[in-house]
């Protein structure tokens, strides 16, 4: 799906948005295993773990199944509890966590036990006890932002709180500053809590590595630098951070088009969406209905031809053409050819899509990998071979469950 952008405060959603709550995605898309070389696969509302043979390793019986970390472990839920398991399924961490997020480079994952949030290690010991009504990610950082009793401040990596929870909200902190709300208003702080950039916006994103960080008063759009300058005065109706080529997106007029760091138009507003700059050097584009890409001076190189498009996934982007998806790489030539009634993209090599009713999880050469079909009235999942591969039964043995013949 194509998302409009639309003038919307910036990254400040409500409170519910920034917990950090492990929610899985109702897409099947495969996700990387860096540490056991293992993807996630969901059917059926389930998700486990396949390897690159395309062979079920981990069963599909968890509601939610993330990637693995560095430390070798998985966020997973069954229900409404979280915990985490290592490469061969063994349940490391039990789930008894309301909430949880990922374990980070530092070794720390953000939980929530009896309605607290606090940090844990890979054996799930609290190194932070559960004390704060909300504990972002450190992101990073040494200094994570949490909240208590509506208040938010920065505690480290040992829970200590280097800078007082007195702010209305908080983001992490990015090149040395973080952006937080006071009075209602947004600034930045350094790490000793003091601001380098006093309270008086709208709204407030990270800092691009131009320099410029995107903000809003009354409703219009402009940059600042890292002195608080107005180095590009509010007067967009829309815009989003600069991308690394250096381009932002903005609206005037309701079109859309590219400024510089200069506030200058790069590429005129002339469409009626847009989408950041992917690092390929493309940009999606609409305009009187259509989809194509653009490079960076605003040249089509993909023609405006599409009824959808999508960004890059693994070098593809699912794209709809005369009705039916396929994908195309970043010249815009068909890989594999526009055939599915529906599509999404590319993540390990695998990519799920529907033909004639038929949901089915391809591979970059538009092989079919896997396809949901059913036995004796039961929804299976089988490989290439016509094997099923879950449940993990036989033919015979879900018909007999069925009380029906094979």
């Amino acid at each position: 799906m194509f998302f409009r952008l639309r003038s919307t405060r910036l990254l400040f959603p409500g409170l519910a948005a920034l917990v950090l709550l492990a929610v899985g995605s109702s897409c099947a898309r495969a996700q990387t295993n860096p540490a056991a070389d293992l993807s996630t696969i969901r059917f059926e509302g389930k998700a486990g773990y396949i390897n690159k043979a395309g062979e079920i390793v981990i069963p599909l019986i968890f509601d939610y199944a993330g990637r693995f970390a560095n430390n070798g472990l998985a966020l997973v839920r069954e229900k409404d509890k979280h915990g985490y398991i290592d490469p061969q399924g063994k349940l490391v961490i039990p789930m008894r966590f309301d909430s949880a997020s990922p374990f980070e480079g530092n070794g720390l994952a953000a939980v929530k036990e009896n309605g607290k949030y606090g940090y844990i290690n890979r054996h799930g010991q609290f190194v932070i006890a559960p004390r704060f009504d909300v504990a972002l990610s450190f992101d990073g950082n040494d200094l994570a932002p949490v909240a208590e009793n509506r208040k938010w401040g920065f505690i480290d990596k040992e829970g200590r709180g280097v800078i007082a929870a007195r702010f209305e909200r908080a983001l992490p902190f990015d090149d040395g500053l973080a952006a937080v709300r006071e009075n209602g208003k947004w600034g930045f702080i350094d790490k000793d809590g003091r601001f380098v950039i006093a309270p008086r916006f709208d709204g407030a994103e990270f800092f691009a590595a131009n320099g410029l960080a995107l903000v809003e008063v009354k409703e219009r759009f402009g940059f600042i630098d890292k002195q608080g300058r107005l180095v590009i005065p509010p007067r967009f109706e829309f815009a989003q951070g600069f991308s690394g080529n250096g381009l932002a997106p903005v609206m005037e007029n309701g079109k859309f088009g590219y400024i510089n760091r200069q506030g200058e138009f790069v590429i005129p507003p002339r469409f009626d969406g847009v989408w950041r700059f992917f690092d390929n050097g493309l940009a999606l584009v609409r305009k009187d209905g259509k989809y194509g890409y653009i490079d960076g001076q605003g040249g089509f190189v993909i023609p405006l031809q599409f009824d959808d498009a999508n960004r890059f996934y693994d070098g593809l982007a699912h794209v709809r053409y005369n009705g039916k998806y396929g994908y195309i790489d970043a010249r815009g030539r068909f890989v594999i050819a526009p055939r599915f009634d529906d599509a999404e993209g590319f993540t390990d090599g695998l990519a799920l899509v529907k033909e004639n009713k038929k949901t089915m999880r391809i591979d970059r050469s538009g092989q079919v990998v896997f396809f949901e079909d059913r036995v004796c009235g039961v929804k299976v999942l089988k490989n290439a071979k016509d094997e099923i591969v879950w449940p993990q039964q036989s033919a015979k043995q879900i018909c007999a469950e069925q009380g029906a013949e094979q």
